[in-house]
């Protein structure tokens, strides 16, 4: 469970740009940004206060992956 903040590691094969949405249980996109990586491993820290508890996805998307995780907010 997440309560104000959140640590996302990715691990990228190259350094590039990576998509970041979260969308609630109905699908609704909202949150979304853009981050950096560098090759290897990454880790992603994101602010959650604005959310309201709930259960979430968050969707990671670049050029040959799209992942998606699920998370819950407290």
């Amino acid at each position: 469970p997440v309560q104000s903040n959140a640590t996302v590691s990715v691990s990228a094969a190259k350094a590039g740009k990576i998509n970041f949405m979260i969308a609630d249980q109905s699908g609704k996109i909202v949150k979304q940004w853009n981050e950096n990586v560098n090759e290897g491993n990454n880790n992603i820290f994101i602010n959650t206060e604005r959310l309201a508890a709930g259960v979430y996805h968050i969707i990671a998307v670049n050029d040959n992956n799209k992942i998606v995780s699920r998370f819950s907010k407290q």
